[in-house]
């Protein structure tokens, strides 16, 4: 089982230069391990750089927030999406 704390150990430190916010976004979702819907309407290229020590998904997000003033808000929506299964 992935703890909050062992998820965010590689969440820890994120940069990247001239990504758009549907890149950083899909990096976040891959450390988050869940959908994010992008509501900045932010359609430029940017550079990301998060540092510190999140022990768990509250601090990394607390460091999205103070460093980038992005902040992550969880909602329910429905969400479309496309499974894949082997026909054997």
């Amino acid at each position: 089982m992935i703890t909050d704390a062992l998820r965010f150990a590689a969440m820890s430190a994120v940069a990247a230069e001239n990504a758009s916010m549907a890149d950083f976004l899909r990096a976040l979702e891959d450390g988050l391990h869940r959908p994010i819907i992008n509501e900045t309407n932010l359609t430029s290229t940017y550079d990301f750089e998060i540092h510190g020590n999140a022990r768990s998904t509250e601090e990394f997000l607390g460091m999205l927030r103070d460093q980038l003033g992005l902040v992550l808000t969880p909602e329910h929506r429905n969400v479309e999406m496309l499974v894949v299964r082997l026909l054997q």
